[in-house]
């Protein structure tokens, strides 16, 4: 026997005295080990090419292991792959749902978590789900299942159908991807029999417009006292409603996130959120909103890191945001907010602070105060056109003056000495001059530079849209820009430097 067929048999993995590359037999691993190996591969080869390999590995995978905790069902998915590379045409790919069923019955103790994915209207009609087939699959997985993902299901995951998941004993996070309305609050209070949940996310279908949810805020969802995170999208603004005062219940919540909804006002007992790290609630694009009202209680929130009300038509910064002197990010963007109150003690700690399209003429005294500052956003503020200098520059990383009204390279950014990031696109009469370019080349941390002209589009307050006919670079500002990406990759060798001119990126660098 030869040296090399010696060392197969031993199972060593090492090379042989020949030369010659050892092979070794994979099916030497323990149970276990292979086990392993197969969870590295995606859902859909686990389940149908690891069994076609070997009997061996064909009896692995059709007992419940660690191999089916987290299965996914992308209808999608199955049929694009049954389809590559074949004369199979994708109608002609049919999924049995009753083998469905029958698979996950046989593996559903292992089964902790589920994402269901892309049971779009023509797929359910052309497979054999039923109408309401979820349920018959969550019947199956009942006493087990502590995650469940649902995304773009609206055939098979009706409002109707919220009923079956109150049956979920385990669950800690429900995510639900385009649920379409109009829902009811009733159907959703069901969810409020989940003792266990964590996490709640629901992205309803629309673009906002419309009224998703009926009959006001689901008050049983204030019962999830284990509640972390909280996220509803696309309520719709239709009626306002309330978040109820039972809020209090939720006394482990520390992220709550309201995107696209009508609210008339925010209750006093929110306070009681000790815990409460992100408060996000955004009014972008309703008709007719007013300015939401904030109670003087939240001052009391010590915990809170982030506050984001985005689109509420704010005129004014509300004075118990100037009491939160612990936020570290705030964003008050798509409000006309002529000026900043420079007494507010929220500045000393802020790191990101995001004012995009608030109509501002200059930039607030107030944010020279921002010490801390890493990244400031002031983009579309379609009459800005300087920034002042001050300590707030030192510790920026990332500034977006986009959209602006910028008619050169700010002299100030030459106190920016960490600045990587500087977006300066698509202010329409920008030019660069000989000062603008050492300046730039003179930031030494500078990673990315965005100034481009071409095909301009600003986006007004409040989602006005108005376009610029963009005014062309003059040779001159042709030349130093031409000077500038040399320059820059003469002096940066070791590091990517990624210059946008035009629409179209060029990156450059030097290996």
């Amino acid at each position: 026997m030869s040296t090399a067929k010696k060392s197969r048999g031993s199972g060593r993995n090492d090379e042989s005295t020949s030369g010659e590359a050892v092979v070794f037999n994979v099916n030497k691993l323990s149970r276990e080990l292979l086990i392993r190996v197969f969870g590295w591969l995606p859902f859909h080869q686990r389940h149908e090419t690891i069994p076609l390999v070997c009997r061996k590995w064909a009896e692995l995978t059709s007992v419940p292991c660690p191999l089916w905790e987290h299965p996914c069902i992308d209808l999608q998915l199955y049929v694009d792959n049954h389809s590559r590379g074949t004369s199979i045409d994708q109608q002609e790919v049919i999924v049995r749902w009753a083998n469905v069923l029958q698979w996950f019955s046989v593996r559903a103790s292992w089964v902790h978590s589920i994402e269901i994915r892309n049971f779009s209207e023509d797929f359910a009609a052309q497979h054999d789900c039923p109408s309401g087939g979820l349920a018959s699959l969550f019947g199956t997985l009942w006493d087990y299942l502590e995650n469940l993902y649902i995304s773009n299901c609206a055939p098979v995951m009706r409002p109707d159908d919220l009923v079956h998941l109150a049956c979920f004993s385990k669950l800690v996070r429900l995510n639900i991807d385009s649920l379409r309305g109009p829902v009811e609050a009733r159907q959703l209070n069901h969810l409020g029999r989940l003792t266990n949940l964590q996490e709640l996310r629901i992205l309803f279908a629309g673009h906002g417009l419309e009224q998703n949810l009926l009959g006001g805020f689901p008050n049983h969802l204030t019962a999830l006292r284990k509640l972390r995170e909280l996220e509803l999208t696309s309520v719709g603004p239709g009626a306002f409603i309330s978040l109820p005062e039972s809020i209090s219940n939720w006394v482990e919540l520390r992220d709550l996130q309201l995107y696209r909804c009508g609210f008339e006002k925010v209750p006093e007992n929110i306070s009681a959120l000790s815990k409460l790290d992100t408060l996000l609630m955004e009014g972008f694009s309703t008709p007719g909103l007013g300015s939401i009202e904030l109670p003087d209680h939240m001052s009391r929130l010590t915990s809170l890191r982030r506050l984001i009300l985005s689109g509420w038509c704010y005129s004014s910064l509300p004075r118990v945001v100037g009491r939160l002197s612990q936020i570290q990010e705030l964003d008050f963007s798509f409000n006309p907010l002529p000026s900043l109150p420079s007494d507010f003690q929220c500045w000393h700690n802020l790191e990101v602070l995001k004012l995009n399209c608030c109509e501002l003429q200059k930039l607030p005294e107030a944010v020279r105060s921002c010490s801390k500052l890493i990244q400031l956003d002031v983009a579309a503020n379609d009459d800005l056109d300087a920034i002042p200098t001050g300590a707030y520059l030192a510790n920026l990383r990332d500034l977006d003056l986009s959209r602006c009204d910028f008619h050169r390279i700010p002299s100030s950014l030459a106190g920016a000495i960490n600045l990587e990031r500087l977006d300066m696109s698509y202010n329409t009469c920008m030019e660069v001059d000989a000062e603008g370019r050492l300046l730039l080349l003179n930031l030494p941390a500078l990673k990315q530079i965005n100034i481009t002209k071409d095909r301009l589009h600003a986006v007004g307050l409040r989602g006005r849209r108005s376009e610029f006919k963009p005014t062309p670079w003059t040779d001159c500002s042709m030349y130093n820009l031409f000077l500038l990406s040399k320059e820059l990759m003469a002096h940066r060798p070791s590091r990517m430097i990624d210059v946008r001119l035009f629409d179209e990126q060029e990156v450059l660098s030097e290996m």
